[in-house]
């Protein structure tokens, strides 16, 4: 697996738990197939109600249940909204940050 690919699967957890300590009544988080490994999967479910982390690959019975049912297709919905926003944002000219640097800071 590349190391980019890597960094994202350790990453999850670590940021749902930095998340909770300034959202604290966070309760459901939504991933793409990128961040799903099952050490992954266990640590949320112990931090979060929810966790809508799909399975890469080939689906068990259990897991394609899991997957197709109503609250997981919703969630799911909403990620898919929110990345449709943040393109929009991006097309719009947000995709640069202009404080960069201490000048830009400044200003």
């Amino acid at each position: 697996m590349p190391l980019y690919l890597q960094h994202r699967v350790a990453v999850a957890v670590f940021m749902v738990e930095e998340s909770q300590t300034r959202f604290p009544t966070l309760n459901q988080c939504s991933f793409d197939q990128g961040f799903h490994s099952p050490d992954n999967q266990v640590k949320l479910k112990r931090l979060l109600d929810h966790v809508i982390l799909p399975k890469k690959g080939r689906l068990s019975k259990e897991q394609a249940l899991h997957e197709h049912s109503a609250g997981f297709r919703q969630a799911r919905r909403q990620y898919a909204a929110v990345e449709s926003a943040i393109n929009a944002l991006e097309v719009h000219g947000l995709e640069v940050c202009p404080d960069h640097g201490l000048e830009a800071y400044k200003r």
